[in-house]
């Protein structure tokens, strides 16, 4: 059985109505952002507390997992006692804590699955195990009431490409992923191997933000000056951005001091937008061809690297040419955020998962993944498309272009 927890409404006509509503605490530790959040059932993010170091990072060359962890341990039980005060709810009032457990970061993980633990059993209420890349897809939901079951989700990250079709909070269907290398981690490399890290004016930001940034300040041909060739695969959706990232470090390695640094950054946001944009033509053409595009009317962009406004764009002319409405996550909830972990705990709820652990069933230890599949592997059944996008006209102001193979 769920536990349900009560809250008193208003006096109506002067008599209290009791009524029952959903409440759920989120936690998210994956990498390197603490955050927590409480949710209800409505979709009324209650309150709401995030933390991350990006300075220590910059001074380190990176995450460092333990230092994250530790992060973790000393941030998030303030944060939760913060949030609890805010809204006015006490633990009594929470129908489950959710938390992610994969994939991401083990030694991370397991902080944000301790403090679960602990908060779940003193409030005695449900333990909800939540898949980080699945809470980025199904948190377009907390924002958009228009999207239904099934819907497409993109999620781009420092870890992951997934092309895939949310049938419901449990059940997906993955379309492609990056075999090698993932997108922010491309930006993340080569960004920092040219030195963005080292300008005083981006040293507060993320590498992948700071590379956006001067890209938008290159020449007007800049994305084009700086060319690799893109990678090849073996399914039609997959993508292979450790070819991209090793092809841009060559370049820097030949042309040295002579890189224009905000043309240099264009160049590298162009070609993995392209990667990226190639990769969701083939799987839209595929569900097109297999009967399966017409039931779904969303294309949700979400995840860490979706922030990027340029790829956000140049992905939604794709999904347009196929006759769906693109919907692109809030930049809030695009990077790492409690309150994904816990509407996905409200969706865990309200459809009856069997993820869900009762309280008097939590055990002493939840395992924690590094990897986990977001669902079922299509992928070898993902054609290659007869046609192709004209690549320049992923750019912004121009309309897409796709043409047969010659």
């Amino acid at each position: 059985m769920f536990s349900i927890s009560t809250r008193w409404n208003p006096t109506v006509a002067g008599i209290a109505l009791r009524t029952y509503r959903t409440t759920v605490l989120g936690i998210e530790a994956s990498c390197d952002d603490s955050a927590v959040a409480l949710v209800n059932g409505d979709g009324e993010v209650l309150a709401r507390r995030a933390y991350a170091n990006r300075e220590i990072q910059a001074r380190l060359g990176g995450i460092v997992p333990s230092i994250a962890a530790e992060q973790h341990r000393n941030h998030l039980m303030p944060m939760i006692d913060e949030c609890l005060r805010e809204s006015g709810c006490q633990l009594q009032d929470l129908s489950g804590v959710a938390v992610s457990n994969r994939p991401g970061l083990v030694v991370a993980l397991k902080a944000g699955v301790q403090v679960a633990l602990n908060i779940a059993r003193r409030a005695r209420t449900n333990l909800i195990p939540i898949h980080h890349m699945r809470a980025h897809a199904l948190s377009a939901l907390l924002v958009n009431k228009e999207i239904r079951f099934p819907f497409i989700a993109v999620l781009l990250s420092g870890g992951h490409c997934l092309f895939t079709v949310c049938d419901s909070p449990d059940n997906f269907r993955l379309l492609g992923q990056s075999f090698s290398g993932s997108p922010g981690e491309c930006l993340d490399k080569v960004g920092r191997e040219i030195g963005v890290h080292t300008l005083p004016e981006y040293q507060h930001l993320h590498i992948g933000a700071a590379v956006e940034r001067l890209a938008k300040i290159a020449s007007s041909n800049g994305h084009f000056r700086y060319t690799v060739n893109g990678p090849s695969t073996s399914w039609a959706a997959d993508t292979d951005f450790s070819s991209i990232k090793a092809s841009f470090l060559m370049l820097i390695s030949k042309e040295g001091s002579s890189i224009c640094i905000e043309d240099f950054c264009a160049s590298v946001q162009f070609s993995i937008t392209r990667h990226i944009a190639s990769r969701l033509h083939a799987a839209l053409n595929f569900l097109r061809e297999s009967g399966d595009l017409e039931k779904c009317q969303h294309v949700v962009i979400g995840g860490g690297v979706a922030a990027n406004a340029y790829i956000a764009q140049a992905l939604s002319k794709v999904v347009s040419h196929y006759g769906l409405r693109c919907f692109q996550i809030p930049k809030s909830l695009c990077t790492d955020n409690g309150e994904m972990i816990a509407w996905n705990g409200i969706l865990s709820l309200n459809h009856r998962s069997s993820a869900v652990i009762p309280w008097d069933k939590i055990p002493d230890q939840l395992y924690c993944l590094s990897r986990e599949d977001i669902g079922d592997d299509i992928r070898e059944r993902v054609q290659k498309p007869k046609a192709k996008i004209s690549a320049g006209s992923l750019h912004p102001n121009l309309p897409l272009r796709i043409t047969k193979y010659s």
